[in-house]
């Protein structure tokens, strides 16, 4: 989906917090600083101000906030991507479904799954 947020100048949008799908954001109008936080929702890890035309891609789980920084409005779209079955494991469990077997060896979605976290759980 896709929201908008307009800010009035110098004020926060929304407390920090963590998003559970990507974002993008596309600045449309006035300045937003976007503060990426550490685990505490307070600690800024990396600062960045967005300016008319910017985008700035968020993925899911990062904790977060932005502030508008100028003297008029701020205006931005936030395009929610969800990580559904285009997942890396989804697009591998895809295909291996589809290949055809060899050597009477296939690897399942599971084990696919798996491989994409790490080799967790």
């Amino acid at each position: 989906g896709v929201n908008s947020y307009l800010t009035p100048p110098f004020a926060a949008g929304k407390a920090p917090h963590v998003d559970e799908h990507d974002v993008l954001v596309l600045q449309q109008a006035g300045e937003k600083k976007w503060s990426l936080l550490a685990e505490d929702m307070h600690t800024p890890l990396e600062e960045v101000v967005l300016k008319p035309g910017d985008v700035l891609y968020l993925p899911q789980g990062i904790p977060h906030r932005a502030c508008s920084v100028s003297a008029s409005p701020s205006l931005h779209l936030a395009v929610s991507i969800s990580r559904g079955g285009l997942t890396g494991a989804g697009l591998l469990g895809a295909c291996l479904a589809l290949a055809p077997v060899e050597r009477g060896r296939r690897i399942s979605r599971e084990s696919a799954q798996r491989a994409e976290r790490g080799g967790e759980g």
